[in-house]
């Protein structure tokens, strides 16, 4: 059985730098994949072997590079005549897949005029793997004949649309655990977030709130590559677009920000205030102080694939603070960093229950004032912090690893036929 897999690339000039010092003048299509998913930017690269009989082919759909590589490889089309959607549309017409499998990201990418097309041309199944916020439009999602969702609040969600749905939570390959020595000793950093301040970021507002913060309260050290300021000068001009065209039809407002000004962040804006019927919300927006302005010494570049998880690894207690979306909670991080052997220190202990122990497996809060209390504990009980960092470690290789994931979906996939 054949297995289609879509993923996406959040980091392109990461990604090519990676690629630029990893390829030789003989590179083909599989070499890229191949780089990708050893630099981890295409995750679950083991999670073929845990699946009976089934052949995984990846791709990343927004990567232009490597999707254009294969059409000069397999097919006689001049690439540059091709776009991403017709791509993807060659590609299963020669694979010929049983199962499309898109990751998260790329659900949000992929035009849903070309996922109808693909069903109704090919016998295939689709399975989307969702742990996001629901977007704008959610007819694509109709069009998937499962879902599965990293948790029960997501999965209540599809339910109210009529969507059949599956929970399995984000989980880290399982290679990833295994390259990990068995002390947890000599860790260089002492506590760390890695990952979006929320600066600019419409969705993570209050995460930019309580990094400030937490920065007061502790010795937090931040990796991230955070978004630049504009002119107040250019703000001006933006917002006026904003306020003029928020009114408009969402596909229009898509086309003139997203086509046009080529900025989804500015789109982003337009639909909040589509959807709260308020103006000038870029300057409030804008008017947020970064961590590069508020506390630049506390503030590192950002991280990537292997770069990512050895900052990871070599960190005792890692914070992880979630969107402001009250559905996401156990997001991606929380099992990266368990996974890492480190001390997971997070937001939502009500609804990260579902996973982990708060006191023996993970350490959560509710509020900042308990964050600090309980940070203070960690560092004043290093045998403790240890034991912690441990059992979530063993906790997440027992059940939230590409082994475990990989078993599911065998089971899951066999089901839909």
């Amino acid at each position: 059985m054949k297995i289609f897999r879509i993923t996406s690339n959040s980091y392109p000039n990461f990604l090519k730098e990676k690629v630029k010092k990893n390829l030789n003048k003989f590179s083909n299509f599989n070499n890229y994949i191949d780089i990708y998913k050893n630099q981890n930017f295409i995750k679950h690269r083991s999670l073929g072997r845990y699946m009976k009989d089934k052949e995984i082919f990846d791709i990343m759909f927004n990567d232009e590079i490597s999707q254009k590589i294969w059409v000069r490889e397999n097919t006689k089309i001049k690439s540059d005549k091709l776009t991403l959607d017709q791509i993807l549309f060659e590609q299963i017409k020669i694979l010929k897949p049983d199962i499309i499998y898109v990751c998260s990201g790329a659900g949000y990418l992929i035009n849903e005029n070309i996922l109808k097309e693909i069903k109704k041309n090919f016998k295939v199944k689709l399975i989307l793997f969702w742990g996001d916020e629901f977007p704008e439009n959610i007819n694509f999602f109709l069009i998937y004949d499962i879902i599965i969702t990293s948790n029960k609040l997501y999965q209540k969600k599809f339910e109210k649309l009529g969507i059949k749905s599956r929970v399995f939570p984000y989980c880290i390959d399982i290679d990833d655990c295994l390259l990990l020595e068995d002390n947890i000793n000599d860790k260089k950093n002492k506590f760390i977030f890695a990952g979006e301040t929320g600066f600019k970021l419409i969705d993570h507002s209050r995460r930019l709130i309580n990094l400030r913060k937490i920065i007061d309260k502790t010795d937090l050290m931040i990796y991230s590559k955070e978004k630049k300021f504009i002119k107040r000068s250019k703000k001006k001009i933006f917002n006026s677009i904003i306020n003029f065209v928020y009114l408009f039809p969402p596909l229009l407002i898509r086309l003139i920000f997203n086509r046009f000004l080529n900025s989804s962040f500015y789109y982003q804006i337009s639909r909040r205030q589509k959807v709260e019927n308020k103006k000038n919300l870029l300057l409030k927006i804008e008017n947020q102080v970064s961590i590069n302005e508020y506390a630049p010494d506390r503030i590192k570049n950002g991280l990537f694939g292997n770069d990512y998880f050895n900052l990871l690894r070599n960190s005792e207690i890692v914070l992880n603070l979630h969107r402001d979306e009250l559905n996401d909670y156990a997001n991606i991080r929380c099992f990266e960093v368990t996974g890492s052997k480190s001390c997971l220190l997070t937001d939502k202990k009500i609804l990260m229950k579902e996973y982990f122990d708060c006191d023996d497996e993970v350490v959560a809060f509710d509020s900042i004032d308990e964050l600090e209390e309980k940070y203070k504990f960690l560092r004043n009980n290093p045998e403790k912090l240890k034991n912690i960092s441990l059992a979530g470690y063993i906790k997440t290789i027992n059940n939230y690893t590409t082994k475990n994931y990989g078993e599911y979906l065998d089971k899951l996939i066999n089901n839909l036929y």
